[in-house]
């Protein structure tokens, strides 16, 4: 016997068939391991009352990737109907925001204004008591002056 080392430093003690003897019989190996793995997922997707039937190991194989392709399109298109979503949140949030600032905006107007209106309000009274005054005084002054022609009237009416 020879004994020839392979590359990854395995050694092969069987007679050589060339150097990569050692590299298709770990590939044999780990692809049945891989065609084990995609048998379990495609029995795994039988029991799942998946509507395809593998007959080999290759149909189980496309199995797999169809429905990982399915999966990968409807997590596609659960991002695209999350993106609108986001974007409908962020209009809203963006909205509600004008309408605090606008009502914020409103209601000190409205205080505005209703200082406005209470101080022209209290004016108002100051000037009505000023009027109000005005016209007592008057009211008392021709008060006087009626009784002052009243006595000049009876002086002439002596006379």
């Amino acid at each position: 016997f020879f004994f020839f080392q392979a590359e990854d430093g395995i050694r092969d003690s069987v007679a050589s068939r060339g150097l990569g003897d050692v590299y298709k019989r770990q590939g044999i190996n780990a692809e049945y391991m891989g065609i084990q793995y995609l048998w379990n997922k495609g029995n795994m997707a039988l029991n799942q009352k998946s509507p395809f039937k593998p007959k080999s190991d290759i149909d189980a194989r496309d199995t797999i990737i169809a429905q990982l392709k399915a999966d990968v399109a409807e997590i596609k298109q659960k991002e695209k109907d999350f993106g609108k979503l986001h974007g409908q949140y962020l209009d809203i949030e963006h909205k509600c925001k004008l309408l605090q600032e606008e009502q914020f905006k409103s209601e000190r107007d409205s205080k505005d204004r209703e200082n406005i209106l209470l101080k022209k309000i209290a004016n108002l009274e100051e000037d009505a008591n000023r009027l109000n005054d005005s016209l007592n005084e008057k009211h008392q002054h021709l008060k006087e002056t009626d009784e002052e022609l009243q006595k000049y009237k009876l002086s002439l009416i002596h006379i």
